[in-house]
């Protein structure tokens, strides 16, 4: 089956924060913060090292198998407010591949904010565990029971293919 992403496919630790909110929703018949905080506690304990391989126009950038997170972006922000790919520009045919690798819990809220902010790419004291580099076509390949967020939507697949579609969709805006 086919899926299409306009903004940002991601997975590991981001999607089981939204598969818990989605599980509060599903109890309650809402999200809130709380949901979204005990999706970060849970991620913390449960997601901080995460198994699957990445390979970005056919180059593994994960040869150890095992990530924090991966977001594989065209648009600049993911969940509302995280600027996972600040050199993100819709229109030119290129994905933004960023993974951060398995940390510990100190060094996850030393890099949180920096990058929330967008700062990840350009800090040199988080070279050692951010992966970046622009592609066209990424794949992905992870034990049964992988599940990845596309733009929001929580899918289980351990197989998937993410591709750029360039100038496929067009957009009428107001001068």
């Amino acid at each position: 089956m086919e899926h299409y992403s306009f903004n940002v496919v991601d997975f590991g630790f981001d999607t089981t924060v939204g598969i818990q909110i989605n599980e509060e929703r599903k109890r309650t018949g809402h999200g809130n913060k709380n949901a979204y905080k005990k999706g970060i506690i849970k991620a913390l304990f449960k997601s901080r090292n995460n198994k699957c391989t990445v390979t970005a126009d056919g180059q593994v950038i994960n040869p150890d198998g095992r990530l924090l997170l991966s977001t594989i972006a065209n648009g600049e922000y993911v969940g509302g407010s995280f600027h996972c790919a600040p050199r993100a520009k819709i229109d030119d045919g290129l994905m933004e591949v960023c993974l951060v690798k398995p940390i510990s819990i100190f060094r996850f809220f030393k890099i949180l904010f920096p990058y929330a902010n967008g700062e990840h790419l350009d800090r040199n004291d988080m070279r050692d565990v951010i992966i970046y580099k622009q592609a066209k076509k990424v794949e992905v390949s992870a034990p049964e029971g992988f599940a990845y967020s596309l733009d929001g939507e929580i899918i289980y697949n351990n197989q998937f293919t993410i591709e750029i579609l360039p100038r496929t969709l067009q957009f009428a805006c107001p001068k």
